[in-house]
């Protein structure tokens, strides 16, 4: 079940990539005020991170972000990470 957790931007940043890392097979998605800016898949195991290159994308100063977290049967701790 996905935790409901939002976070306010704190300065308007533009971003070009999306890291994410799972021990079991995992996707990720980027949501700014509701609307898909990103998505990273992560099929587990070795490597353990996986870097994907996206569209720019802009978050602003004050707008609500997320990171939705989809895995199979089997949970696990997860990581991501965005940059610039």
């Amino acid at each position: 079940t996905e935790q409901f957790v939002e976070k306010v931007m704190p300065v308007t940043e533009t971003f070009t990539k999306f890291y994410c890392s799972s021990p079991k097979p995992a996707s990720f998605e980027v949501r700014a005020d509701g609307t898909e800016k990103a998505k990273c898949t992560s099929a587990g195991g070795a490597p353990p991170v996986t870097p994907t290159t996206v569209t720019s994308f802009t978050i602003s100063a004050g707008e609500l972000f997320d990171v939705e977290v989809i895995q199979g049967t089997e949970g696990g701790g997860v990581t991501w990470a965005l940059a610039p």
